[in-house]
């Protein structure tokens, strides 16, 4: 600011000397006046006396004197545009440095002097000493930088000073050095953190002296619980916020092997959904174990074999109350879910078999008099001869078997016979006896198809079939050996 106050009395004397100037220069134009006056009144009185030719000379005395007027040396408009913006810029920030309170009470009398040199600049401006303009508005900017530095060097130096004090347990000098730091710039952030700390010191203290009683008696809970009570007051306390982490990764394991233990009791008991809960919470503590994923595919496993029992359990009840319609229901549902599990898809064949094979014998047993067409009759004997291998599993597949094979017995009485002939064609039925020779003559077939044969001496012998069932009763046979050899 010395520089400052030596530029100001520089401009003071220079304003003087630029008066004293003024004034001699006032001088010299009165004496040019009066001589100028003088003069004219001279050339007047001469003109009168000589003509004209005085009159040019005049003329050409006043022409002269308006080309030096005229000729002066102009402004330069480019030197004079730089300056103002160098008024402004500087004035605009002696304005921001002056509305900071904190930083204007600090040094109110630099602030004083750097106005007043500011007005000087423009002063200077005003009488187009626009060097010294420049060199007034270069000191006033390099000299309220040095204030801005020294005002920051200021709060941050004392708060570095009661940081100190603090981490050395000088309380009482660390709580004054940060008070006044705070006074010198009542927004200045580290500070403003510090003051909690030294406000709740001695409480702070105190849960640490209890934590680490806590610690000696391993009471883990009761620890954790002062050491987050004391960093709710200091947060940055080093040593409560390591001991902290190393409590809550100890309490974290007990609770996951607290969690594991459970989970692998519940397990062996049987207990699925309580094995389910404790191992969530497990891996709510920590996911990526490997016990966790061990647990959980043996759960998954007992699941599975639990369920597959119950649809076992299932599938034999209703395989015992002959409801095979609904063993093939929930062996299908449980093949859905589980493909490989053998029991149900034996249970869907068998089921499938026998719901079907019912199905077939029901229909025969619905529509007995289908059974007089021979096709029909020998379907329904098939039939039966299949349906036998599932007797003995559905009782209700073996009352319908019985049922169909009396009406296939009944179906299947003989139908009788009537054969016309010659009297002299001898006539058999392959495969079930000699008729022989009639001119007509009935017996009795069971229904089926018959092969009859035909033989005479002498004539060509013939075979013709014949197909027996009870619809076409009686059946009427012709056959007669008439073509000679």
């Amino acid at each position: 600011m010395s520089n400052i106050d030596d530029s100001i009395s520089e401009v003071k004397a220079e304003r003087l000397r630029l008066f004293k100037k003024a004034a001699k220069v006032l001088v010299v134009s009165l004496l040019i006046v009066a001589f100028a006056a003088l003069l004219y009144f001279l050339i007047t009185s001469l003109t009168k006396s000589f003509g004209s030719e005085p009159e040019k000379k005049s003329a050409q005395t006043s022409v002269v004197k308006d080309q030096n007027q005229v000729n002066q040396a102009p402004v330069d408009t480019a030197e004079r545009a730089a300056i103002q913006q160098r008024l402004s810029d500087t004035r605009q920030r002696l304005q921001r440095a002056s509305n900071n309170t904190a930083f204007n009470e600090w040094r109110p009398e630099q602030f004083t002097l750097l106005e007043q040199a500011l007005e000087n600049a423009y002063a200077l401006y005003t009488a187009t000493d626009y060097a010294g303009a420049r060199a007034t508005l270069s000191e006033i900017n390099s000299s309220l930088s040095s204030l801005e530095s020294d005002y920051e060097s200021a709060y941050t130096d004392t708060y570095e000073q009661a940081l100190a004090a603090f981490s050395d347990n000088e309380i009482s000098r660390a709580r004054l050095l940060n008070a006044e730091s705070l006074r010198i710039n009542p927004s200045f952030g580290p500070a403003l953190e510090l003051q909690p700390r030294l406000d709740a010191y001695e409480e702070v203290q105190a849960l640490w002296l209890q934590s680490q009683t806590a610690q000696a008696e391993n009471n883990l809970p009761r620890e954790i619980e002062l050491l987050e009570r004391l960093l709710s007051l200091d947060n940055a306390h080093q040593r409560a916020a390591e001991r902290a982490r190393v409590v809550r990764a100890e309490l974290a394991e007990r609770a996951f092997l607290n969690a594991l233990n459970i989970a692998l009791e519940a397990l062996d008991s049987g207990d699925l959904d309580r094995a389910e809960t404790a191992i969530n919470r497990a891996a709510q503590i920590d996911s990526g174990r490997a016990e966790i994923a061990n647990v959980r595919v043996r759960l998954a496993t007992a699941r599975t074999e639990r369920e597959l029992a119950q649809i076992e359990q299932q599938l034999a009840l209703f395989q015992e109350i002959d409801e095979w319609a609904t063993v093939a229901m929930v062996a299908n549902n449980a093949l859905q879910q589980y493909p490989s599990h053998s029991v149900s898809r034996n249970a869907l064949t068998q089921a499938s078999a026998i719901v079907q094979t019912q199905a077939q014998l029901q229909g025969y047993i619905d529509r007995p008099q289908r059974l007089a067409d021979l096709t029909v009759l020998q379907n329904a004997q098939q039939a039966v001869a299949t349906a036998e291998r599932y007797a003995q599993m559905s009782a209700r597949l073996s009352g319908a078997i019985s049922e169909l094979e009396q009406l296939i017995d009944v179906a299947n009485q003989p139908v009788t016979v009537v054969l016309t002939s010659d009297n002299r064609t001898h006539v058999r039925v392959l495969g079930e006896g000699v008729v022989g020779t009639h001119a007509e003559y009935s017996f009795s077939l069971k229904p089926g198809t018959y092969q009859f044969e035909g033989r005479r001496e002498g004539y060509r012998s013939k075979i013709i079939t014949v197909v027996v069932e009870q619809s076409a009763a009686p059946i009427a046979v012709t056959l007669m050996c008439d073509e000679r050899i």
